[in-house]
């Protein structure tokens, strides 16, 4: 039969007192315990209960009719009722053929084990356990009917650990510095360091560095503090060359930008590279070109760069022309950063239309502060938390909020993945405590658990993952009759 797991206490019939309660013992009251029931292999529900005789006394002609009842407020089934008898009654009802089974005469035994089974039916999975008492006597005393309960209550639904996750509150970021980045490739007359605006493709590269910084100018809520830029030229010719080119070049494109949006000189930075061997290397690293291996044993050998340029085109000449033709034009390049600030959100309205149109412009208190607007564990509640992660993947209280997000809605897969990102604190072996319950692993979860003394929530999670422990859930066993 499978065991159901039931709460249930001593009871003192007529006194009254909820199954939540220890038992008063009256010596007038019979006390019912050991209250317990089972689903038989067959599907029948098997109640068994003890009633302690041991400090009652009826009298001769009274009786004391006790009827189980299986119920769940709308559906009841009553169980066979049992009599306890004082002399006369009981051999009144001997004589005229009742159930003997049924039947006990007061001081004839101290405790009567009562067992009775009904067909299960679904409602029972969660109910409880009432009775009734009906008192009778005779020469026309009238009748007393007591009812009381629950002595029980019956939950055979599965056993699972409920989780409580705590969720951290990040710091508040202070200054929100942003940037945006690109690569522009500018042409140049050759030797040249003037900027053409219509010459080749600078329409299109220009263009490139107008939009980005635009996409930030026009923004209300943002204010740009710095435009950086980095000049690079290719390593063929020699190299003071290139570094007057790099460097000319780059000042040129930072006059060029400053003199059209009005920067001040303040916020304006530059720097340039001679020649982009770093560029030229991945490249190389990257693609299939015959002696690979070679070219780049040159690229990273202690020579000079003019030397390591004549070397790799007298080596291999044919490679050499291959790169100065398809690789070295993408080598001239002039990587951008647009730095800005962005304000702080403090209405929640306005936070959260904000999360829908450009979330990275909040910070991960600003999200903590939309998540809170709904109820805990909400979809809308954990979309916050994923919204902010995807912003802030790396994060360490970014990725454990999501995680318990994710725990929440079962998704323990994600919940795992976060878990790995969110560093090491007693916050975070919690979480890991609640993936390992969460998942059935009760051995892991509790060893977690105790390695957190202090912290109130895990000695909560504690008794659940014992309690579940030692709570096998349904316990199979072959039914007697």
């Amino acid at each position: 039969m499978n065991k159901i797991l039931i709460s249930a206490a001593a009871v003192l019939l007529g006194a009254g007192v909820s199954a939540a309660k220890a038992p008063v013992v009256n010596v007038e009251g019979i006390v019912i315990n050991a209250v317990d029931a089972a689903i038989s292999d067959d599907n029948n529900l098997l109640v068994s209960m003890d009633f302690d005789l041991s400090k009652v006394k009826i009298k001769s002609n009274q009786e004391y009719i006790i009827t189980p009842v299986v119920t769940n407020g709308t559906d009841a089934v009553l169980l066979q009722p049992v009599t306890f008898a004082g002399r006369n009654r009981y051999y009144y009802h001997e004589r005229n053929g009742q159930d003997n089974a049924f039947l006990v005469r007061n001081g004839k035994s101290a405790v009567y084990k009562y067992r009775q089974s009904v067909p299960m039916q679904a409602w029972m999975n969660h109910a409880r356990i009432d009775y009734n008492v009906e008192i009778d006597g005779c020469c026309n005393e009238p009748k007393a009917n007591v009812t009381d309960g629950p002595l029980a209550y019956i939950d055979n639904g599965p056993k699972t650990f409920m989780a409580d996750f705590v969720y951290i509150p990040p710091k508040a970021e202070g200054p929100k510095v942003r940037e945006l980045q690109g690569s522009a490739f500018i042409d140049f007359v050759v030797n040249r360091t003037e900027i053409n605006a219509d010459y080749r493709n600078n329409p299109r590269e220009l263009a490139k560095i107008t939009e980005t910084i635009d996409a930030v100018r026009n923004d209300k809520d943002v204010t740009i503090t710095k435009m950086s830029i980095k000049g690079f030229a290719s390593p063929e010719g020699p190299y003071a060359n290139n570094e007057r080119l790099a460097k000319g070049r780059t000042i040129a494109l930072k006059d060029y930008v400053r003199q059209l949006y009005n920067f001040p000189e303040s916020i304006m930075h530059t720097a340039y590279e001679p020649e982009d061997w770093a560029g030229l290397r991945k490249y190389v690293a990257e693609s299939n070109i015959d002696n690979r291996e070679g070219i780049l044993a040159i690229i990273d050998s202690d020579l000079a760069p003019d030397a390591k340029d004549a070397k790799i085109k007298k080596t291999y000449p044919t490679q050499y022309a291959f790169l100065l033709a398809n690789e070295y034009p993408a080598l001239r390049h002039s990587d951008y950063v647009v730095e800005y600030e962005v304000r702080s959100y403090h209405d929640v309205a306005e936070i959260l239309e904000v999360m829908k149109t450009a979330p990275g412009k909040l910070d991960l208190n600003e999200f903590y502060v939309a998540a809170n607007s709904f109820p805990i564990g909400s979809d809308q509640y954990n979309e916050v938390f994923d919204i902010a992660v995807r912003m802030y993947p790396n994060d360490p209280v970014a990725n454990l909020n999501a995680a318990n997000a994710a725990m929440s809605r079962g998704d323990l897969t994600s919940a795992a993945r976060f878990l790995d990102k969110a560093g090491k604190s007693d916050d975070v072996s919690y979480a890991k405590g609640i993936l390992a319950s969460l998942k059935g692993d009760y051995d892991a979860a509790e060893e977690i658990f105790i390695a957190l003394p202090n912290m109130q929530q895990a000695g909560k999670a504690l008794e659940q993952v014992r309690a579940l422990k030692n709570n096998t859930g349904v316990k199979v066993v072959k039914n007697n009759k």
